[in-house]
């Protein structure tokens, strides 16, 4: 369990670089030199800014499924910790005969 966790984390982490890098490209090479039609440069922030447009895209529907997925086990718990709360020694009944 460990090592899935341990490339989740490491995944989640080459993403969030990868967004980084994408942004601090585009901020570094917004104002350069264009060649003209077919400048790499241009090529390049027109890429990132399809890949920032689609990982945010999908970062806010994991946030969404994220959460919605926490407020149903927040229920389930909540709701299975005022049934398991209500026992016979809980409520102090004495079984004599």
């Amino acid at each position: 369990m460990t090592k899935k966790k341990t490339l989740v984390f490491a995944l989640s982490v080459l993403l969030c670089m990868t967004m980084v890098f994408a942004q601090l490209f585009i901020i570094t090479h917004y104002h350069h030199d264009c060649c003209g039609e077919n400048c790499p440069v241009c090529r390049e922030i027109a890429a990132c800014t399809v890949y920032l447009h689609g990982a945010g895209s999908c970062l806010i529907a994991v946030a969404c499924v994220l959460l919605f997925s926490l407020i149903i086990l927040k229920v389930f718990i909540i709701e299975s910790s005022v049934h398991n709360s209500i026992t016979l020694v809980s409520l102090k009944v004495k079984l004599t005969n």
